[in-house]
């Protein structure tokens, strides 16, 4: 998985939301998470089914290993299935990623293995998971990028002004949701997370 602009996008419920998806991906965003807890998997299917027909970037679902059958891949939490399983069922090609919330989870050679990336969960508090796990902050970001050679994505609150700040620590990319779902201008709040990110590439 190689994040080039180094931005990815979680989105939520929207009823614009094939509009923020679009828009953002003409900003930069190099992947899409499509995450909707309370949706079934044949809405799932749907929204993912639309999407693909209108960007060209990866399509990821949160969770759900069926509709993730309809998509690129699928991204799992620590309580959610894991990453083996849900490599074995998706097969080699798919992209499949994994939240990180405590660098002990490296260990765990058979999960990473099935990886595409790992994503840093929360950098920061985010209202978006309210039930989430302690924040990591920078020094998190730090330990586990110097403990895998695969991408690492951080996520929890991120916006334009923290972006440069977590890639500057070891974050391959960005994942962000209000700041870009909400933005008056999706596809100029990814430009501008765009050049953050460039920004802290060029700080390391």
């Amino acid at each position: 998985m190689k994040f080039e602009h180094g931005v990815y996008l979680v989105t939520e419920p929207s009823g614009d939301l094939a509009a923020i998806v679009a828009n953002a991906v003409a900003g930069g965003v190099d992947l899409v998470q499509v995450r909707d807890k309370g949706a079934s998997t044949g809405a799932l299917i749907e929204i993912v089914q639309d999407l693909r027909r209108r960007v060209a970037v990866p399509i990821v679902v949160n969770d759900d290993l069926d509709a993730a059958q309809h998509a690129a891949g699928v991204h799992v939490g620590v309580d959610d299935l894991p990453p083996s399983k849900a490599r074995r069922v998706l097969g080699p090609s798919a992209i499949v990623g994994w939240s990180v919330n405590d660098p002990g989870q490296l260990d765990e050679v058979e999960e990473m293995r099935a990886c595409d990336y790992v994503a840093a969960s929360p950098v920061w508090a985010t209202h978006t998971k309210p039930d989430h796990q302690p924040p990591l902050g920078l020094e998190g970001i730090r330990a586990i990028a110097g403990r895998t050679d695969l991408p690492v994505v951080a996520i929890g609150g991120i916006d334009v002004a923290r972006a440069a700040g977590a890639v500057a620590a070891g974050a391959d990319a960005v994942a962000v949701v209000t700041a870009i779902t909400r933005a008056d201008d999706p596809r100029r709040a990814v430009a501008d997370l765009v050049e953050a990110v460039r920004e802290g590439r060029g700080r390391r």
